[in-house]
Parts: C-alpha cells; sequence; structure tokens
C-alpha cells in the first residue's frame, strides 16, 4: 500500500479555522494511506497560493489541503481576494497534476457562519484529498 504525502497551508486568524487544522490533521494521520508531511501556517487567505506552489514543487508531496476564512467585509474586499485565490489554487492544482483540497470559506461569511461551516468544509476538502489520492 503506498502511503501519500500531504502538506497543509492554513491561514488561522480565526478560532475555526484553529479547529479545522486540528480535525484535518487527526483525519489524515488516521488514515493509513496520507501522511502529513508539512504544515505552513500563513497570514491570511491571500498568502495561501505562494506557500501551496511551494509545496508543489516538491517531488515528496502529492497534495496540499488549504483551510481558511474569508469574513464579510464593509467593501468589495473579500470577494475580489476570491476572485484571485480560487483560480490560482485551481492552477496549481492543474499545473503540477496534484490535488488541492480547498477548504477555505466564504467570501461574505459572517463570523456566525464560518463557525457553523467549519468541520464540514475541512472534513470536504481532507476527504476530497483523500479520494483524489485512492486513500
Amino acid at each position: 500500500m503506498s502511503v501519500y504525502s500531504v502538506g497543509l497551508v492554513s491561514a488561522p486568524y480565526h478560532a475555526a479555522v484553529q479547529r479545522m487544522e486540528e480535525m484535518t490533521t487527526e483525519r489524515l494521520e488516521a488514515s493509513p494511506s496520507s501522511m502529513l508531511t508539512s504544515v505552513i501556517k500563513v497570514q491570511g487567505v491571500f498568502e495561501i497560493p505562494l506557500q501551496v506552489q511551494t509545496l508543489l514543487e516538491r517531488d515528496d508531496i502529492d497534495a496540499v489541503i488549504t483551510l481558511g476564512a474569508i469574513e464579510e467585509g464593509e467593501t468589495g474586499h473579500g470577494v475580489a481576494l476570491s476572485n484571485a485565490v480560487f483560480p490560482a489554487l485551481l492552477g496549481l492544482s492543474l499545473r503540477f497534476n496534484k490535488p488541492v483540497g480547498f477548504g477555505i470559506i466564504g467570501p461574505l461569511a459572517t463570523p456566525e457562519q464560518i463557525e457553523s461551516r467549519a468541520e464540514k468544509t475541512a472534513k470536504e476538502a481532507t476527504s476530497a484529498v483523500l479520494d483524489s489520492l485512492g486513500c
């Protein structure tokens, strides 16, 4: 059986995202076919794509999971941010032919929505990567 190396890039500004990290780590550690190889924490969602690229460039990384939240603000900043980050992550996955699990809540999410969606989002991002790897 193959064991796949997974990286994690997280923007744990919100406490809910910190819990998402814990859930993701536990799930990866419980899978006999995956190993959490690298964890990178960044200031915000904008910084996630560069670190994902850094991990995907490595031969010892088979996939990356991203975690974060884009909270609703008074301006369109969150929408502009998601319009840049989301396609960048998809492009990196296609460029390196490696799965990128998308665990970013928002844009326009209220603190309550971030809280209520954290567990489901973390599970889905992790499941997507594990399924893509055949774990």
